[in-house]
């Protein structure tokens, strides 16, 4: 079972492949400028992706998942945005009521509940919903490098194709 150093590193990889392979998508259509500040948040993602499934169990990630989502609850309370709120609490009991690698290691856990905070932020403010997007891509990538270190790549995609062929 990999640890958190292992993790990190192997999200610094998916980040590199993911980079290498975005400069080069990048320069041919001309999408976003991927800037040494863009990289750097785009790399934090990552690795902070790489960390994410791991949020079930007593770890650095927790920490770094519940000190901010802690001032964020503050936050949504004094400027009484309820419905925020309302999704923070029970993002935030997620990791409480669930087993070790139970829902947090499910593929579709890691792209869909992340996906929630990016949809919540573009509509509620006037950002840059395209690089909060990349960013997203990033997280997922970390997320999916954990996934794949913790259950080994070829079967991560077995049991994948598993399921969709089951569902068609």
């Amino acid at each position: 079972m990999p640890n958190y150093k292992t993790h990190l590193t192997g999200g610094f990889i998916t980040f590199i492949l993911i980079v290498f392979v975005f400069t080069y998508i990048l320069k041919q259509q001309n999408i976003i400028h991927l800037s040494l500040a863009n990289a750097t948040i785009f790399m934090l993602f990552c690795l902070f992706g790489s960390l994410f499934p791991d949020i079930d169990t007593k770890s650095k990630i927790q920490k770094y998942v519940y000190y901010p989502l802690f001032a964020a609850i503050i936050i949504t309370i004094l400027t009484k945005n309820w419905v925020f709120l309302s999704i923070l609490s029970v993002l935030a009991f997620i990791p409480i009521l669930v087993n070790h690698r139970q829902l947090t290691h499910k593929t579709w856990f890691v792209i869909f509940v992340p996906l929630l905070p990016v949809i919540l932020s573009s509509s509620l403010s006037k950002t840059n919903s395209k690089e909060l997007f990349i960013a997203y891509l990033f997280f997922v990538a970390g997320a999916l490098s954990h996934l794949i270190l913790d259950f080994g790549f070829f079967r991560v995609f077995k049991i994948t194709r598993k399921r969709f062929k089951k569902r068609w």
